[in-house]
Formats: C-alpha cells, sequence, structure tokens
C-alpha cells in the first residue's frame, strides 16, 4: 500500500470513528425541566398539549428558533436545582437569577418579566392591615406567612426576609396547595406575583370567597425569569438560546 492510500485509508478509519460520537452530540436533547404553576407552566394535558404558559410556551419557541433539540420534563421545585447542580444536560425553565445559583447555574437572558408582588390574605386577619400596605409593614405585623419550598422572590425581597424573619410556615406542594392553606386559616398570607394570583383566586372561587388580593406599596419591580442551565450546557449553546431571545423578545431589564 502506498503512502498515500495508507494516509487515506486512515482518514476515513478516523472518520468513520469519529462519526457515531458526532452524530449523538447532535441528537442529544436538552432537559427542559418545568413544574405545574399557572400561569407560568401548565402541566401537559391540563392546558391542552405540551408547551403551555406564559413562561413556558416562550421557552419553548426560544429553543425552538435557535434549532436546540429538547424533551419537556416535569419535576417538583427541589428536584429541578438538584439535576441542575448534578450537571444533567438540562436547563430549568422561569428562574430568577440569583447570585448563589450561578456558582452552579448559567443563566439566560430574560425570557419574562413579572409583574410586581402583591398579598393574598386571609379575609379575617386582614383587619389589621393598611388597604395598600408596605411589604416591611406586612412582614412585621406578627401574622403568619405561607411559603413554598424552593420559591424564591429576587436578592432584594429574599434578603428582606432573611432579616425580618417573619413567622412562617413552609410546604412542599403546589401553588394550588399553598392558597389553600391560606384560605383555612393554616397560615395568615402568602406574597405571590399578581398574575398568579389573579389567576389562581378566578379558577380556585372557593378558597377565593376567604382571601382577599391586596396590591403592595413600594414593592420592587417584577423579577425577570430565565433559562438555568447546568454547568454541562456548552456556552455556544446559551449563545444561541440568547440571540433567539433576542430576536424574539428583545432585551428585557
Amino acid at each position: 500500500m502506498t503512502c498515500r492510500r495508507r494516509a487515506l485509508w486512515l482518514g476515513l478509519c478516523c472518520l468513520w470513528l469519529a462519526w457515531p460520537a458526532q452524530a449523538q452530540a447532535q441528537e442529544e436533547s436538552l432537559a427542559l425541566y418545568y413544574f405545574h404553576r399557572p400561569p407560568f407552566y401548565f402541566r401537559e394535558g391540563q392546558a391542552g398539549p405540551g408547551c403551555q404558559g406564559l413562561v413556558l410556551e416562550r421557552a419553548c419557541r426560544v429553543l425552538r428558533a435557535a434549532g436546540v433539540p429538547f424533551t419537556l420534563v416535569e419535576l417538583p421545585v427541589k428536584r429541578v436545582l438538584k439535576e441542575i447542580k448534578w450537571g444533567h444536560y438540562g436547563c430549568g425553565v422561569g428562574w430568577f437569577r440569583l447570585a448563589a445559583r450561578q456558582d452552579y447555574a448559567d443563566f439566560s437572558l430574560p425570557l419574562y418579566q413579572s409583574q410586581p408582588l402583591a398579598l393574598v390574605v386571609n379575609h379575617l386577619r386582614a383587619g389589621g392591615l393598611p388597604a395598600r400596605p408596605s411589604l416591611g409593614q406586612v412582614l412585621t405585623s406578627g401574622l403568619t406567612r405561607g411559603a413554598v419550598a424552593g420559591y424564591a422572590y429576587g436578592q432584594e425581597v429574599d434578603d428582606l426576609l432573611a432579616r425580618l424573619r417573619p413567622p412562617t410556615i413552609t410546604i412542599t406542594g403546589t401553588s394550588e396547595n399553598m392558597l389553600r392553606m391560606v384560605a383555612s386559616g393554616r397560615c395568615d398570607y402568602w406574597l405571590i406575583d399578581a398574575e398568579e394570583a389573579g389567576w389562581l383566586l378566578a379558577h380556585h372561587p372557593g378558597p377565593a370567597r376567604a382571601l382577599e388580593l391586596r396590591p403592595l406599596a413600594e414593592v420592587p419591580p417584577g423579577q425577570t425569569r430565565h433559562l438555568m442551565c447546568s454547568k454541562r450546557v456548552p456556552p455556544e449553546v446559551l449563545q444561541r438560546i440568547d440571540q433567539a431571545i433576542a430576536s424574539l423578545y428583545g432585551r428585557l431589564p
């Protein structure tokens, strides 16, 4: 065999050996982690086919525009965080960009900006609060706050909660569970994005009869929601995602 033929044969062998790995990498599907939290994310079947909700629909549209194959994976909130920390090839939908999370995750440009926080309060406990209370007045009222494990409010509000340490009952469950907790009097109030509060009260008229929805004074602007991706997601994939977000939705604050 001549040197030229030997070199050609070796080159073809290298390409043949490399092809399965390249094909596998091209076909690898990004796990898109979400949890049922209307109106941001809906479980498949409860609002039609997959990719339903204010934020989940945007995430799916962005990934398709970026040419990133993906698979919807519904998981509890805490499990999503674990999947990202473990470095699985996936992204969580609609997460706040917090300093502590940037140690183990990379974030896309904002997909969506939530409305400001509002107050859902049991009507039997609402009398001691102003019609439009400040966040500080609520947290120092002595009333018991309800919270869903794994949910955050953004750095400013989270820092205020850590400093004032209001009485709090935390559950591992859904927003619907939390709504019923406040309605039954097991806790007194819940801080929640205004659009989520409106949806829940409109779709759960039973608990809504025991509740009041109040705006808050001097509350920070609504938080931006991002794709939170594990460190295994390559920078070039994140760059394509960001380009698709900017093209489809512009650059939110």
